[in-house]
């Protein structure tokens, strides 16, 4: 299933599935976080999250400050990639830029089992407060 969230004038598109969703990380996504990035991914994540259990009959099992700072890390660093390309092509050889760019298009948020990286964000959640108060402009 896909879906498309309206956030601040933007349509956020998200695709469903089984124990995981990939939020589309594009420009409509980028000016949603940029507005207000806490209440935008926190909207986002309830959404996400309703619509999940409506669908599948059983909770999406991740955790809102896991799911948001997950949110966050692949927007941010999606920037960065963009902004100093071309150093960051020189530090990440071997097809390393490409992949991280390539990871960055969809988020992909799972639950355990699903998500190679979902101990990383479970593990970053608790600071979610302070990486809010980070500027990325």
């Amino acid at each position: 299933m896909e879906k498309y969230y309206s956030i601040g004038g933007n349509q956020v598109k998200v695709i469903f599935n089984d124990g995981l969703v990939g939020i589309v990380n594009d420009m409509a996504l980028k000016q949603a976080v940029d507005m207000q990035p806490e209440e935008s991914v926190d909207l986002l994540v309830v959404w996400i999250k309703e619509d999940y259990l409506l669908e599948k009959g059983e909770p999406l099992v991740i955790t809102d400050n896991s799911f948001v700072v997950e949110i966050w890390g692949h927007v941010y660093v999606d920037y960065f990639l963009l902004k100093y390309k071309t150093l960051l092509r020189v530090i990440l050889a071997f097809g390393l830029y490409a992949r991280f760019c390539k990871s960055c298009e969809v988020i992909d948020c799972g639950e355990r089992g699903k998500d190679p990286n979902r101990r990383l964000w479970d593990a970053l959640a608790p600071y979610r407060k302070a990486i809010a108060k980070w500027k990325f402009q």
